[in-house]
């Protein structure tokens, strides 16, 4: 006895129904599994640097870099809007406020940030400048916190 083509739809129906999900969870698994496995690291963004931002670079040579990568960024010069442990970035790379004109700020969000399972991470990138807009020195900065 043959199918009727009604018997052979359904079965095409069926399997087709069995293909979407499948895909629907597999690229909910990658979204999911991204962080894990993927993303940037402290050392990813120091060999980045290293490489492609010489230590005569300005302001928007590093902003180019960044562009490049599609990380965020703004521009600061007012040191103290950003503190850790009440200090401000400059202060963890050993440079004085009053010998430099500004910082960029680069700031990769959890999706960007490789992480742990159940931590959520973020890496602040922190480029100061002197007063001839010269690249003077740069701080890593990661943050985590536990889900």
């Amino acid at each position: 006895m043959t199918p009727t083509n009604k018997q052979s739809s359904g079965h095409r129906t069926k399997a087709r129904n069995r293909i979407i999900w499948v895909l629907v969870l597999l690229a909910f698994g990658a979204y999911v599994a991204w962080p894990y496995c993927f993303g940037w690291t402290v050392q990813n963004l120091e060999n980045l640097i290293q490489a492609e931002v010489s230590q005569d670079s300005d302001r928007q040579e590093v902003e180019s870099c960044l562009d490049r990568r599609g990380i965020r960024h703004i521009y600061e010069e007012d040191f103290g809007s950003v503190r850790f442990n009440d200090q401000t970035p400059p202060t963890f790379v050993d440079l004085r406020e009053d010998n430099l004109s500004g910082m960029v700020i680069a700031q990769l969000s959890r999706r960007q940030v490789r992480s742990g399972i159940l931590e959520i991470g973020t890496i602040y990138v922190f480029f100061f400048f002197d007063r001839q807009g010269k690249l003077a020195g740069h701080w890593i900065k990661r943050t985590s916190a536990s889900l």
